[in-house]
């Protein structure tokens, strides 16, 4: 199931229309699909593919993507270390969009 998002896609996110970092990108794209994969767990499908993939499984991909990737050479970009709310942001967007589809650690 690795390679979720394609590189098109996260370039496409990203706003990149050079090929000068699309090693970078493409392994940032592989680790955010590996990330909301493994928090989904079981209820991640291992029959998706890049066109069967879930719209909001996609877009919190995406989102973890831009996280991992924007403050690379970006100062304003950066996260305030002091506010832990920054840090946190991404990861409440990607757990609301993702909230229908995880498994209840409630049985």
């Amino acid at each position: 199931m690795a390679g979720l998002l394609t590189l098109d896609v996260a370039k496409q996110q990203l706003r990149i229309t050079d090929a000068y970092h699309d090693a970078d990108v493409q392994q940032k794209a592989d680790v955010a699909s590996a990330w909301v994969l493994g928090y989904l767990a079981a209820k991640a499908d291992p029959t998706w593919t890049t066109a069967t993939l879930p719209p909001e499984v996609q877009q919190a991909m995406l989102i973890l993507l831009t996280f991992l990737y924007e403050p690379i050479g970006r100062g304003d970009a950066l996260p305030d270390p002091v506010d832990p709310t920054q840090q946190e942001q991404p990861f409440a967007t990607i757990a609301s969009l993702l909230a229908q589809r995880r498994e209840s650690a409630i049985a």
